[in-house]
């Protein structure tokens, strides 16, 4: 999948179908420059790549994946880079889930508590589902003001 900032339709490259993911000029950040068979291409860190899948988890395989991969890179994020990039997409409902799945996996594994308190320190009054494709019941959580209308760490 490729971020643009104007829609494109889908290419094939050989046997690799290309999707364009159109994303507002705002959220294009959060890359580096690499290069890949002499082609410069711009990657986004793993910060921003945690952030564009759980915003468009739809893409990403639903929030459960999106939730996997967090478990498998949390300790490797960088807490000031996520903290930037996360105000920087201005989306109260990914702040909200962000916090309320990290809180979740720091029953199971070490998650930067500083990080957790400092997206705490970001959360609105309106409560969003973890699932907005899933029912409208579960439980609210009080902390992140969020609808637990999946369970996120039924299979981690």
């Amino acid at each position: 999948m490729v971020a643009v900032p104007q829609q494109r339709r889908p290419i094939e490259l050989r046997r690799a179908q290309i999707d364009f993911v159109q994303l507002q000029r705002s959220k294009l950040f959060g890359f580096h420059k690499t290069t890949y068979r002499e082609a410069g291409l711009n990657v986004s860190d793993r910060e921003k790549t945690i952030l564009d899948c759980l915003e468009r988890f739809d893409l990403c395989g639903g929030v459960d994946e999106v939730a996997r991969t967090i478990s498998v890179f949390v300790e490797e994020i960088a807490a000031d880079t996520l903290l930037d990039h996360l105000t920087r997409m201005d989306n109260q409902a990914l702040t909200q889930r962000l916090g309320l799945i990290l809180e979740r996996l720091s029953t199971l594994q070490a998650v930067d508590e500083d990080l957790t308190a400092a997206i705490a320190r970001l959360v609105g009054e309106h409560t969003y589902p973890l699932d907005p494709h899933g029912p409208d019941e579960g439980h609210v959580d009080a902390r992140w003001h969020v609808r637990e209308n999946t369970d996120v760490l039924r299979e981690l």
